[in-house]
This record gives structure tokens, sequence and C-alpha cells, in this order.
């Protein structure tokens, strides 16, 4: 089986858990002056991003930071990540590493970026879609992959960083999108009448943890987009696709073949929390259910069951497929 290696930091990314360790805010609860001022000049750059282009652009602030924001500006700037758009992330990182094993990735050390290109029907298959009897790809399924690939395009996330230069520690964070289009090409082969789409684009080095001493990564199968679209077609749910990821990252890491998950937890990094905001509270429950079933069917987990903790609220204990 072909393997995915997947960075620890983009899953935090996804899941919104990347500012666990920064103390961003002071004991009033006031966001510190060194992080308000770089998140207050992303508000305002997307804010008049918008004005310019119709609501196109967005930012994901994780929850910490986000219920912080007035409603108002919440409303014309965050727009939570979609299942696809989780699908397509991986897509781009196994087309990336692709290329970096052909040596064909360009990594720029000054603004910890990574260049490379590919072509338009490796991208549809790495974000899971397969081809019709005639050859061709379903176009309702084309439309929502490149609409989920031209949202992250302008859309932002909060990057931590973390790095020694020299003897000095240099911590931070950075506001900026994952990914990038910079051109799309049309290649005419006249010879057999073939065209490709050849996409140019740009990833954060996050992708990669260049700088990071000790890379951190676990491993998907490359061919997970695929197998989440047999078992559950249609469009993906988010905390599915996240929950799943967190699965194969504790089957990687973990010690033992039995792990835990509080029900609050489960909530918070499956993005569930909309769910309570809409008084939709009864999805919660059959979402993470059917997310346990995903597992169970992908054959990464064995068994899970229900239980109290020792303070008596609901977890789940699952036993991996080690």
């Amino acid at each position: 089986m072909e393997i995915l290696r997947y960075p620890d930091n983009l899953l935090k990314i996804e899941t919104g858990q990347q500012v666990k360790q920064l103390r961003l805010f002071d004991d009033d609860g006031t966001l510190k002056k060194e992080y308000s001022i770089t998140i207050n000049n992303s508000i305002e750059r997307v804010l008049n991003l918008n004005e310019k282009n119709e609501n196109q652009y967005a930012v994901e602030f994780p929850s910490e930071i986000e219920s912080k924001l007035s409603e108002d500006i919440k409303n014309k700037i965050c727009r939570e990540l979609s299942g696809t758009e989780i699908r397509v992330l991986t897509a781009v990182l196994s087309l990336a590493q692709s290329a970096n094993d052909r040596n064909e990735l360009v990594y720029m050390e000054k603004t910890h970026q990574a260049y490379f290109e590919f072509d338009l029907s490796s991208f549809y298959l790495a974000s899971g879609m397969d081809k019709n009897k005639h050859g061709k790809f379903a176009k309702k399924s084309k439309d929502s992959i490149n609409t989920a690939l031209l949202s992250l395009h302008r859309k932002e996330f909060l990057i931590p960083y973390q790095y020694m230069d020299g003897k000095k520690e240099v911590r931070g964070i950075s506001i900026v999108p994952l990914l990038q289009i910079h051109a799309v090409e049309q290649w005419d082969d006249l010879s057999n009448r073939k065209k490709t789409q050849l996409y140019k684009m740009t990833v954060s080095g996050i992708f990669f943890n260049i700088n990071e001493k000790q890379n951190s990564y676990f491993n998907l199968p490359v061919n997970l987009n695929n197998r989440l679209r047999e078992i559950n077609p249609g469009r993906p749910n988010v905390g599915i696709e996240l929950f799943i990821k967190c699965l194969y990252q504790s089957l990687h890491c973990a010690k033992s073949n039995t792990i835990e998950y509080g029900y609050n937890k489960l909530v918070e990094i499956m993005k569930l929390e909309k769910y309570k905001k809409n008084n939709h509270h009864k999805r919660i429950k059959p979402t993470i259910e059917k997310a346990f079933k995903t597992a169970l069917k992908l054959g990464i987990i064995l068994k899970f069951e229900e239980a109290k903790s020792k303070y008596g609220g609901l977890k789940y204990v699952i036993t991996l497929n080690k």
C-alpha cells in the first residue's frame, strides 16, 4: 500500500488545535499585543478583499480567537473548512509529495513555501474521483472539487511557527493561505488531439515541516480519498473527514491498541459546535456514530464502546486495528 506522509501540524490547523500551546491572552483575557497586530491586519485585509470581490475571501481562526470576534466580523470573514476542502488538502499534499519525490518541487526558504506543478487529471484522481465508462470525470464532481480548490486559494489560516536562528529561538504566528494558485495553463497535443490543464501552485511549508528539527508525520493511505468516497458517497462531512485523520494519527503514534476520546473532545476536533449554535443538538451523536462506522469499514479500528469518564461524562473507548 502506498503511503502519504501527513504532517501533524497540518492536521492541527485543520482541526483548529494549532494554538493550544501558545499563550494567546493576558491574565485579563486580552489578546497579547504581539498576536493581536497580526490578527487585526489579517481581518482588515480580508474585509478589504471582500469589499472588492463579493465576499469570496475568508479566514479560518481557531475557536479561541473566533469567539472573541463580533458576530458582524465573523459573518463577514469567517468560513469553516468544508469536507470537500479537507479532501482537496489531502490531494494537494499527495501531489506535492509526488513532485518532491521526483525532485520537481522547489522550496523557497525565505518565504517558507514550496512550488510545484500538476495536471488536472492527476488532481481529480487524488481527490477521490473515478472516471466513468467513457473515460471522463463527472461534471458535478469536477465542479465541486474545483470550487473547493479555489476556495482554499482564497482562505487564510493561522499558522504558528517556531525555529532556531543560531542561538536565538524565533516564535510567532502568520495568517496566510495554505495554498495559492499562480497559473493554469492548457497544453494542446495536436498529434492525438488531447488537452492537458497544468496547475502551477505554491503551498505553505507547513506541508513539509521543513524548518522543524524533528519532522512529525503520520501515515495515510494514498488512496484514502477514494476509499472515503466509496464508503460515503455524496458531499463529504467535515467532522467525519477530520476524525478519520485523527484515528490514522493514533494508529501510527499510539503505543497502546486502546485509546479514548471524551465526548466534548470529539465535538471539538470534529467541529460539531455549529450544531449546538444552530440548535441541531440531535445531529451530533449520529455524526459521531457515522464517523465510527466509517472507521470500521476502513479497517482502522476493531470496535468502539461508550463509557463514563471519572467525572461522569460520556467517553468513547476505541480499539485500534494495529
